[in-house]
């Protein structure tokens, strides 16, 4: 076969490519289908799942020993999409160009795939040592859901009443509306009289089949097994996830289900998951090639946010609830569109084996992290440990901004009172002064606009007190120290909600003016983050990372008054005066520039609140 210009015949280019073949333009592969077998293909299989024109769209070609012969194609929102190629056996006349592999069944909730879910259990159970560690027996949750009493009811019953065996945990996307929870009036009688399983959500009715299908007579389901019209139960039973997730025997995931209406298990016309190609060949012989979408497995093996991928969405990895959920769980069963992954301390395996028996002895660096050094790590590995926490679930989503500090509270709860000191409404008080220093990271998100919680308790300087993705810079100060924490009286150990408002400052700093210095943009770049400041009594004229858009949105004529809180030489927290409260602010933003490092400041003592 002569080589193909296009597809270089599927061949990896030399030397250390990662599999690199070649890419384009899709109207490259349509106008070489006509002379190349390998580019037809391509592009029969790219028109067949492209969702927009594929002529337009840039492609790229893989092929490594880690994965299957890849097409990874680019959509106008600059989401890269993959397609795996792939024949049945090595009898196939194309197998040596496309690897033979196994298909994908149509319906994740098959036999086989349920059988393959048990056998992940049992050689977890037989053979994972670092897995036998976290397998603690004996712990109930406050509530469960006893599954075993009635064949056609479920029962909501106090944990300390029940068996002390096996749970099963179940973490899902609410979506916008919860059809069937626990209230102060319907517990008792979910108690007593229970609740017919054919009421019950899809997600909670196949919930309950694989609790039974692995013998155990429990699952835990959040909005039965908290009292959700009860504050106090709530704030009560919230920081207490880290218990409920890191000793279930068993966490299954409903990734692909944006509500509880949608299910673990979907049934995939055969196309979606094995789109047939076929291609007569010179000799009149006619072989077959299957496409299929390619699983990105990082989210799970890594935590990356990468964007939503239109064929295979996993709306749950971007909930802020289950970023928690995910870090305790010693095992979980990922239910995605396409197919079941399992994930432990030591494996993680896959339907589509493509990254099967992987080992994760370096990966998951967070979930690890937990493991390994909560709660009696020293203060520079909890430290470290922290930071990466915030970072990484500042990209998470939420429905209630006032759910912010409770989807980590249970993190946070076993990290308070060791190395760190105490917690101060998401930052701790052990080193505060240096914590103050993180700043708005908006292009980790996909077109990310920051805007500020719309929970009112949340003092500015936390960085709970913005949505959007957070790097912790964390910078010893020079210039200032944090005198005094204000604690709220009737809150001042919440996990849950801000436990101080205000904290006083002593410190160095200088009046300056600020506007945004371009008023019509509309990019959601990261340079939409930036202002500009001028230091009064100055030549200085810089720009600065604000923390939230819409709070500067002035033109140079109507500029706001502010200060710059002097942190390093040069850098600084730029806070804007709270009226009517003197002496007091509140941050807005960040600063670093080489011009203010000459510049003399004024001693003062403020409160920021």
């Amino acid at each position: 076969m002569a080589e193909c210009s296009v597809c270089r015949n599927f061949v990896p280019l030399p030397g250390p490519s990662n599999g690199f073949i070649n890419g384009g333009y899709g109207h490259s592969l349509e106008e070489s289908s006509n002379s190349c077998l390998v580019c037809s293909i391509l592009w029969e299989g790219l028109c067949a799942f492209c969702q927009e024109d594929p002529g337009e769209v840039r492609w790229m070609a893989f092929k490594s020993e880690e994965d299957l012969p890849r097409l990874q194609y680019l959509l106008r929102n600059k989401i890269w999409i993959g397609l795996h190629f792939y024949t049945e056996n090595n009898d196939s006349r194309m197998s040596e160009t496309f690897n033979p592999w196994e298909d994908l069944p149509p319906d994740t909730g098959c036999a086989s795939n349920l059988e393959q879910a048990k056998n992940w259990i049992r050689e977890c159970n037989e053979s994972h040592d670092r897995c036998k560690e976290d397998l603690l027996s004996g712990y109930l949750p406050t509530r469960v859901l006893d599954v075993s009493a009635e064949k056609d009811r479920v029962f909501v019953a106090e944990g300390d009443a029940c068996r002390k065996v096996p749970y099963v945990a179940l973490s899902h996307c609410w979506g916008d509306f919860m059809p069937i929870k626990t209230t102060a009036s319907s517990l008792p009688v979910f108690q007593t009289e229970g609740i017919c399983l054919e009421s019950l959500p899809k997600t909670f009715r196949q919930a309950v089949f694989i609790t039974r299908l692995l013998g155990c007579s429990y699952l835990w389901i959040d909005s039965f097994c908290i009292i959700q019209d009860n504050r106090e139960d709530w704030a009560k039973e919230a920081p207490r996830m880290a218990d409920v997730y890191r000793n279930s025997h068993l966490t299954l995931a409903a990734m692909s289900a944006a509500n509880c209406t949608e299910g673990l298990f979907f049934r995939n016309d055969e196309r979606q998951v094995k789109y047939v190609v076929e291609r007569g060949l010179q000799d009149g012989s006619l072989s077959t090639v299957y496409v299929r979408p390619a699983i990105d497995h990082s989210p799970y093996e890594h935590g990356f946010l990468d964007p939503p991928n239109p064929l295979y969405p996993t709306p749950l990895i971007r909930r802020a609830w289950f970023f928690q959920e995910q870090i305790f769980s010693p095992r979980i069963i990922f239910f995605t569109n396409l197919e079941i992954i399992w994930q432990c301390h030591q494996r993680n395996n896959c339907i589509c084996k493509v990254r099967n028996y992987r080992e994760l002895a370096q990966n998951l660096i967070l979930r690890n992290g937990v493991r390994r050094h909560v709660p009696n790590g020293s203060f520079v590995e909890l430290k470290i440990l922290w930071e990466r926490i915030v970072e990484s679930y500042s990209e998470r989503e939420l429905t209630y901004d006032s759910d912010k500090l409770a989807a980590i509270a249970s993190i946070a709860g076993l990290m308070s009172g060791k190395a760190l000191g105490r917690y101060v409404s998401g930052l701790w008080d052990v080193y505060l002064a240096e914590a103050l220093t993180w700043t708005v990271n908006p292009h980790r998100g996909s077109g990310f606009v920051t805007k500020r919680s719309k929970d009112k308790s949340m003092p500015t300087w936390s960085w709970a007190s913005v949505i959007s993705p957070i790097h912790m810079v964390s910078k010893p100060p020079r210039n200032f120290e944090v005198i005094d924490i204000l604690y709220e009286p009737h809150r001042s150990n919440s996990l849950v909600e801000a436990n101080s408002k205000a904290i006083i400052i002593r410190g160095k700093v200088r009046e300056c003016r600020v506007w945004r210095h371009n008023p019509t943009c509309e990019s959601t770049s990261y340079a939409f983050q930036w202002r500009t400041m001028h230091v009064v009594g100055t030549e200085i004229t810089c720009t600065f990372t604000v923390d939230v858009v819409s709070e500067v949105t002035c033109g140079p004529t109507e500029a706001m008054e502010a200060i710059v809180l002097s942190v390093h030489l040069g850098e600084g927290l730029v806070l804007c005066k709270v009226d009517d409260e003197e002496g007091t602010y509140r941050r807005i933003g960040d600063v670093g520039d080489e011009a203010l490092r000459g510049l003399s400041y004024n001693p003062a003592v403020i409160k920021l609140v």
